[in-house]
């Protein structure tokens, strides 16, 4: 029996990096609600789509209504972690950020997984592997036979987001387990990116 079974958990990222994150928990037996957008996940025609996405229950909401809002702090009401990858001053405005959403369920563990780092001008940038990969440095500590950036075709920056935030909300429900009490917690791209980077 896993230490993840009867976790809840609702998914409200996309992409890569929080889907697999919660992946790696869902694969742990925790139960997983992912919420999607009208339209769907950006990433729902790539082929790794089904795989970060599996095993997890998907549903649509749309957060710019207020029906959608409410259905969405009532799935966070009932959850053991709620997941989050929007930019800065995104979930503020719909107060799903961590203060608020602790604040009213003191068991929450928020996990905040923004595309690049919480502030400053990259943290608005599109979220895009490459773009994170060559603003960081990554693409060139690649090894090469010659002195310039290699584009990875693998998003290793991201698969390093995504392995450092199971672990993190791993550790912050451990927590709880003891104190009884959950917790906001935040990694970034760019902590994927120091990850990612060989030295």
């Amino acid at each position: 029996m896993s230490a993840y079974r009867g976790v809840r958990i609702v998914d409200f990222s996309q992409g890569v990096a929080g889907p697999m994150a919660t992946m790696l928990l869902g694969d742990l037996e925790a139960e997983v609600v992912k919420v999607e957008p009208p339209g769907g996940d950006r990433m729902a025609s790539h082929p790794g789509y089904l795989a970060w996405n599996r095993n997890k229950q998907v549903v649509t909401l749309d957060l710019e209504t207020g029906e959608g809002l409410a259905a969405a702090k009532a799935l966070v009401a009932g959850a053991d972690v709620a997941l989050f990858d929007a930019a800065p001053g995104r979930l503020e405005a719909l107060g799903l950020d961590g203060a608020n959403l602790t604040a009213a369920y003191p068991h929450l563990v928020h996990a905040w997984m923004p595309p690049y780092g919480t502030t400053g001008v990259w943290s608005d940038l599109p979220a895009h592997h490459s773009l994170l990969a060559g603003l960081t440095g990554v693409a060139f500590r690649q090894g090469a036979w010659s002195d310039a950036p290699i584009h990875l075709v693998i998003p290793i920056c991201w698969y390093a987001q995504a392995v450092l935030g199971a672990g993190a909300i791993g550790a912050a429900l451990f927590e709880r387990s003891r104190s009884g009490r959950g917790q906001a917690l935040t990694v970034s791209g760019l902590h994927g990116s120091a990850q990612a980077a060989p030295p």
